[in-house]
């Protein structure tokens, strides 16, 4: 799942998604990849979100350089595993 969600990495509710969803934030331990806001560069945080099942592990994960938005755009790159790691 991907999309801006409203929402900050650390909240109850990202947390409660992905304890109920069993899910995983790929952002852990690589860093924050603040999306927003694009256009303020004091002021970012990571509101954009990325969430891989146990059937996809991490290849590659960056925030691109700003397109005019508020937010910055998110690149994945997901790959579909034989294991449930990700």
């Amino acid at each position: 799942m991907i999309g801006n969600l409203n929402d900050v990495a650390w909240s109850y509710t990202t947390e409660l998604f992905l304890k109920i969803s069993e899910m995983a934030d790929p952002r852990r331990g690589r860093g924050t990849f603040n999306t927003f806001h694009a256009k303020i560069p004091f002021l970012r945080w990571p509101l954009d979100h990325v969430f891989l099942s146990k059937h996809f592990g991490l290849a590659a994960l960056e925030v691109l350089p700003g397109i005019g938005s508020d937010h910055f755009p998110i690149k994945l790159k997901a790959v579909l595993t034989s294991e449930n790691t990700t």
